[in-house]
């Protein structure tokens, strides 16, 4: 770990009087990693920001550009058909 606090941690603290720019989601998932693995750090970032009133959701600072383009496509379709309040 980097020493950067969690996400957890962040919405405990922040999530209901500040934006959040984040997510459980890492870049060597996205780019190493399987569909099921994707969904399931997109569904626990879920968890914890569906409560919050100002949250975005974002991978690390960007999506790089060696993530295969069916990760990326796969990552954008699943967050958009499961982000609902």
């Amino acid at each position: 770990m980097d020493g950067s606090p969690s996400l957890d941690a962040i919405v405990k603290n922040y999530g209901k009087s500040k934006v959040i720019v984040g997510s459980k989601v890492d870049t060597r998932t996205l780019t190493f990693g399987m569909k099921d693995q994707i969904r399931a750090e997109i569904d626990a970032t879920r968890e914890r920001a569906l409560d919050c009133p100002g949250f975005i959701f974002a991978v690390g600072s960007h999506i790089l550009s060696n993530v295969p383009r069916e990760n990326a496509e796969f990552y954008f379709q699943y967050l958009r058909e499961h982000w609902r309040r």
